[in-house]
């Protein structure tokens, strides 16, 4: 994401983003499901309001045997498709 855009986002699929109550209306109208969404959301951020962007390190708490949900393949190639897509 950083050799693309520029930007330094520490973790990019965290999902847990905190926005501005007037930007939801426009955040609902991009395109797609879980990490692809995650992508498309911040590519639409970067673009959008670049100067306006902060990341806050938090500490994870995680259950001890909680699964991931990421299927390395399947979501690798989402995202990968969406930084080499968008980029244009």
């Amino acid at each position: 994401f950083h050799l693309i855009y520029k930007v330094d986002i520490p973790d990019t699929q965290t999902g847990l983003r905190a926005f501005p109550l007037s930007s939801i209306s426009e955040l609902l109208n991009i395109r797609g499901f879980r990490y692809e969404y995650e992508q498309n959301m911040l590519i639409y951020l970067i673009k959008n309001f670049k100067n306006n962007i902060s990341c806050i390190n938090i500490n994870a708490v995680y259950k001890q045997k909680q699964v991931s949900y990421f299927k390395v393949f399947k979501d690798s190639i989402s995202i990968v498709k969406c930084l080499f897509l968008k980029s244009n």
